[in-house]
């Protein structure tokens, strides 16, 4: 079986030790010792007292020790577990910069195409419109042109116009004295040769000029529709550059205003990936301040569990130093123990009888133990389990209250010699009493949270006899006396023996 080596179980087999070591109160109430040995006893006893004080100290310490352990225990897996999570938060955070970068990289690459395309389209504009002044300035020699074609066609067309009107006039002429006697009246008409040869002369002259003019008449009318062919050719080369160039000015522009909305839209793009980036980041920040926290945290709830565990190892070094005290001393009280007994046995047979002790005002029934109520007070909290009402955790409640007001007389409950008297952590003022071996178990009753005491250590009571007051020292709700009775260091039931 393995041997339970907690601080609880390690104060347990002190105290028993203690206990027995204790055990010459025995000889107190029936035999008397010699005066060197009783002083000896009586420095064993203090020795013994001081032991147990130290070890109750200790025990307290370590009990303390121990909740600090549990609580710093508890803190640094309550930091552990923030850092676990503020560890995936900055992941997650981290992951988000990742994709506000990736979406940031593709818009800016986007904006930079839509700005390349302005460019490009704006060049073509640039184009458009340089072809649109070539155009107009060719529409302006065209116009020019047309203007002087028209000015030929009109001039032309008056020149058509007059000639049409003399030859007119000639034709006329000639139909009205064409005759079949015309060339004898220019024969017979002349009266000289010379006459006849001027009359022929002029009647070639009249028709060569007929024949003259009928041709520039056809000049003219070749020269008319050259002109008109012309003004058309203009006109219509001047219709066909309006179209083209206002045709190439509404595509240039409406490419412009498509790639300036894609431009807006794609620069608007970056600013909302940009502020997302920025909000993401701001949140990596924030995210990695509570990871340092948090770690910070950790770190120093880590070094407060390393602290009370150094301070629950010296409180255990503590226990086992008094505890080797305490072996040591029983010892000792063993020794003198052998002695008494031969010193009793040589008073018993010279017929002398052992001193007793008196009571002093202590009233009440005696149960058959020969234990009485150490205060006028009806019991309370009982012994057992129970939730500690100030520790918050289930322990055991090792003996039963009485609830007296502070200020109360507390009376020993069997006569008996006192072992401690002191405050001891939780229990307070504390006043613990031997009673000797009963049943063949040594007995021990302890006062707890006392206001103040009326023995010392090393003392020896009578029952009944005043030993302390009531009070609410230590872990206390309010006034009352906590009584706890122990076999061995063991504790029972005080009930089993308080009438």
């Amino acid at each position: 079986m393995v041997e339970d080596s907690s601080p609880r179980n390690t104060l347990s087999k002190l105290s028993l030790r203690l206990g027995l070591a204790t055990a010459v109160i025995a000889t107190s109430c029936g035999v008397s010792a010699l005066p060197a040995q009783a002083a000896s006893l009586s420095t064993l006893q203090k020795q013994a007292a001081a032991a147990s004080a130290q070890a109750a100290a200790a025990r307290a310490k370590a009990d303390a020790a121990a909740q600090q352990v549990a609580a710093a225990k508890a803190a640094s897996a309550q930091s552990a577990s923030r850092v676990a999570a503020a560890a995936s938060q900055v992941d997650a955070a981290q992951g988000q910069v990742s994709s506000a970068g990736v979406e940031l990289s593709a818009s800016e690459q986007k904006l930079a195409n839509a700005q390349r395309t302005v460019l490009e389209t704006r060049q073509q504009l640039q184009q458009a419109r340089d072809y649109d002044a070539q155009l107009a300035s060719e529409l302006a020699a065209a116009q020019d042109a047309l203007a002087d074609a028209k000015g030929a066609v009109a001039a032309g067309q008056a020149q058509l116009e007059t000639q049409q009107s003399l030859m007119g006039s000639a034709a006329r002429e000639a139909f009205q004295q064409q005759s079949s006697i015309e060339g004898l009246a220019t024969i017979f008409g002349s009266q000289t040769p010379s006459d006849l040869s001027q009359r022929l002369q002029w009647s070639d002259t009249i028709f060569d000029t007929q024949a003259a003019e009928k041709a520039r008449l056809d000049l003219y009318q070749t020269q008319l529709q050259a002109s008109r062919d012309l003004q058309a050719q203009i006109e219509a080369r001047v219709s066909a550059a309006k179209d083209a160039s206002a045709a190439q000015v509404r595509i240039v522009a409406d490419l412009e205003r498509k790639a300036t909305e894609a431009q807006a839209a794609f620069q608007s793009l970056v600013a909302q990936n940009q502020q997302a980036l920025q909000q993401a980041q701001a949140v990596l920040s924030a995210n990695q301040g509570a990871l340092g926290s948090a770690q910070g945290a950790q770190s120093a709830a880590q070094q407060q569990l390393s602290a009370a565990q150094s301070q629950l190892a010296a409180s255990q070094a503590a226990i086992a130093e008094a505890e080797a005290e305490a072996a040591q001393t029983q010892k000792e009280i063993q020794a003198l123990i052998a002695a008494q007994k031969a010193a009793a046995a040589a008073s018993a047979s010279s017929g002398s009888a052992p001193a007793s002790g008196s009571s002093s005002g202590a009233s009440g029934s005696v149960s058959s133990s020969g234990f009485i109520r150490p205060v006028d007070a009806n019991p309370g909290s009982p012994f057992g389990m129970r939730f500690h009402p100030i520790l918050h955790y289930w322990r055991l409640h090792a003996g039963t209250d009485f609830g007296a007001a502070c200020g109360t007389p507390i009376y020993a409950a069997r006569a008996g010699v006192v072992l401690s008297a002191g405050f001891s952590g939780g229990a307070g003022n504390r006043i613990v009493l031997g009673h000797g071996t009963i049943n063949g178990s040594y007995v021990t009753t302890s006062y707890f949270h006392q206001s103040k005491f009326a023995v010392s250590v090393g003392q020896q009571v009578s029952r009944g006899q005043l030993i302390g007051y009531v009070g609410t020292t230590g872990l206390s709700t309010g006034c009352h006396l906590h009584l706890e009775v122990r076999h061995d260091g063991t504790p029972v039931n005080p009930m089993n023996y308080i009438p």
